[in-house]
């Protein structure tokens, strides 16, 4: 590896909407859509499709539940390691 490569990390952070995954994971999308240069790490917020909730198991999601399945395709989409935290 080239000690001079240079790694490119965008975090993304907005207020997130308690129990709404659908709006959440779409802010974060419109957002990461404003990031026109090349990435290799994109940083999400602890908890980013929930936000925290004092009862998270109600809101889990298996490990190919839609949050998941979100951030693979952003990170298919951008060649880019997604990385984010979510109820299981």
């Amino acid at each position: 590896m080239d000690q001079n490569a240079t790694l490119t990390i965008v975090a993304v952070q907005r207020n997130l909407v308690a129990r709404s995954r659908e709006a959440n994971l779409h802010g974060f999308e419109v957002q990461l859509h404003e990031v026109t240069t090349s990435v290799d790490v994109v940083l999400l917020p602890e908890m980013f499709p929930s936000s925290y909730i004092a009862n998270a198991t109600n809101h889990a999601e298996s490990t190919d539940g839609p949050s998941l399945q979100w951030m693979r395709r952003i990170a298919w989409e951008r060649d880019a390691l997604v990385c984010g935290s979510i109820a299981t």
